[in-house]
């Protein structure tokens, strides 16, 4: 990895990740072709080029490579030339900005192959952004500043390859799973036919983006229209799951080493959380599965606008004469959290520690707390994105939700119930049942959901759609969490969930998440519980809505 050039996006590609690249690239082309035009549009040392050069010993290579980093280059030429013992094979090596070069250039075009790791950088921090977006973005994507240059990188490239050419990127897995990019998910799987899906998890001195928290993706798009064939999906648990002998058509008859399983572009485009299809099956057999936002309401906790602001300390409070009906208990921070059930008297140490435990919520007769607005009007609060568009600006209308969840978490997700008047920020998920359902009262709902999520059944489905940062950590939005999957509560027996929920009261002795043992097992008994209490519409027919895979 080039980890000097952080603030370029560059990243070394690792040679079991290269060669495997490679080796997909040429098994594309079923017989053997006698010349290849090959483009790596961020080549730095020549790592991805190298394997294919190794390769294709028999086959004559036009190689093409560009990146903005002139000693990268000198680097890529004397690697490269040495592995070269073809005289018919050809290597070209460019200075410049791959996304300033138009694909209309004549020396750029009809590539049968490209392979390329793009640099990973937000869009934000790139010099003229918005005349790069108007350039490549296809016209009716949605991309803004947000959007990651690897993703402008994969649209561009893809320009420049010729019919039934492919490339193979490495990415961050994001590309898969964070709702940003749910819109380019539809695009590529609409106009192109994706080849193959891979995960790269791998974590310690293996990891692929080791200075970023983020996990690593492969992906193998044709340009071509997509068909009903079969696309590989594969979830990388080892290095040596990769260097075995690997072509497209093999993974489509054959299973690997890796975790596999299969999908089209069809379904890739009916199903946009692209990230679900790297795990197997979550619950047993005959269970019913649905997503969480059938049987809870998920929502975002509160965004005051201007934290430092709107959360006080109780010295704060004493300091401007804040009185108690202008405030709100608050569950200020993650941290603040540490087992499955949060208690005023909990609340009453981060006050007493001298946390912002306090989120101030004025009513309409502000005489009280004037001085303290006059102030945060000082400070410009008031023209901040959130408060400038609330009728009244310093306005938050407190609500105290039952069950919560961190939206960031490191390890396995946990759930924490709220047996306190205290609301929190958007640090947290809120969840607050849907229905009402005869016999099973809401506590018991919700403490069944709070026993699955503890369970490493409950880890998978949060993690299989959860944006994964690497290094243990993983990020919710709220719409990814209203489509994880949860057995239907609701449709079994009154018996069956009432019996989970009351697994809760074990969990709330502990101080923190189940370790690894203690999850396991919950997990048996929960499962025990599961098969051996006959579901109460095991044999109802489920609606579309209802049945999401967790393997296709």
């Amino acid at each position: 990895m080039r980890h000097e050039s952080l603030t370029q996006g560059q990243v070394e590609t690792p040679s079991f990740l290269a060669e495997f690249m490679a080796r997909l690239a040429l098994s594309h082309h079923r017989s053997t072709p006698s010349y290849l035009q090959v483009l790596d549009p961020a080549v730095g040392r020549g790592a991805l080029l190298a394997p294919l050069v190794r390769l294709a010993q028999d086959i004559n290579l036009n190689l093409v490579g560009i990146d903005i980093d002139p000693i990268l280059l000198e680097v890529a030429y004397w690697h490269l030339t040495n592995l070269m013992d073809s005289s018919e094979s050809s290597l070209t090596l460019l200075q410049g900005d791959f996304l300033r070069i138009s694909p209309s250039h004549p020396h750029l075009q009809d590539f049968d192959i490209i392979l390329m790791n793009p640099p990973y950088v937000r869009g934000r921090d790139v010099p003229n952004i918005d005349e790069l977006l108007v350039k490549i973005t296809p016209a009716g994507l949605p991309l803004g500043r947000a959007t990651n240059l690897y993703i402008l990188f994969i649209l561009h490239a893809l320009r420049f390859l010729r019919p039934g050419g492919l490339l193979v990127c490495l990415v961050p897995s994001t590309l898969y799973t964070i709702q940003a990019f749910a819109p380019i998910r539809r695009y590529l799987a609409t106009h192109y036919q994706i080849r193959l899906m891979a995960h790269i998890p791998l974590t310690g001195p293996q990891q692929v983006f080791r200075s970023a928290l983020v996990s690593a993706a492969v992906i193998a798009i044709e340009n071509s229209p997509p068909t009903s064939a079969s696309i590989p999906v594969i979830r990388v648990q080892h290095p040596e799951d990769l260097l075995s002998p690997l072509s497209v058509e093999t993974l489509q008859h054959a299973s690997c080493a890796g975790q596999w399983s299969r999908t089209t572009c069809k379904g890739l485009t009916e199903d946009l959380w692209w990230g679900r299809r790297f795990l197997p099956p979550l619950v047993p057999k005959g269970v019913p599965l649905v997503p969480l936002s059938r049987v809870f309401h998920v929502t975002s906790g509160i965004r005051s606008g201007c934290d430092p602001f709107f959360t006080l300390t109780q010295e704060d409070v004493v300091e401007w004469g804040i009185p108690p009906e202008c405030l709100s208990p608050l569950i200020p921070s993650a941290s603040a959290v540490r087992g499955h059930r949060f208690t005023s008297r909990d609340h009453a140490y981060l006050v007493a520690q001298g946390r912002r435990a306090f989120l101030l919520t004025v009513p309409y007769r502000v005489s009280t707390v004037q001085r303290y607005l006059e102030h945060g009007i000082r400070l410009g609060v008031h023209r901040k994105s959130i408060p400038s568009h609330r009728h009244l600006w310093f306005r938050i209308d407190p609500t105290v939700p039952p069950l919560i969840m961190k939206a960031m978490y490191r390890g396995p997700p946990m759930m924490t119930l709220n047996d306190s008047p205290c609301t929190t920020l958007s640090t947290f998920l809120w969840f607050t049942p849907r229905v009402r359902v005869p016999h099973i009262p809401e506590t018991d709902l919700l403490r069944a959901l709070l026993v699955f999520t503890s369970t490493d059944m409950g880890a998978r489905a949060w993690n299989q759609l959860a944006i994964d940062m690497g290094k243990g950590l993983h990020k919710v939005e709220v719409s990814a969490a209203r489509q994880v999957m949860i057995p239907d509560f609701t449709s079994l027996q009154p018996v069956v969930t009432c019996t989970i929920s009351r697994l809760a009261d074990n969990l709330f002795k502990s101080h923190g998440p189940l370790h690894e043992a203690a999850s396991h097992e919950l997990s048996l008994e929960v499962r025990e519980i599961l098969c051996h209490q006959t579901s109460a519409t095991a044999s109802r027919p489920l609606c579309d809505e209802e049945v999401v895979e967790a393997a296709i």
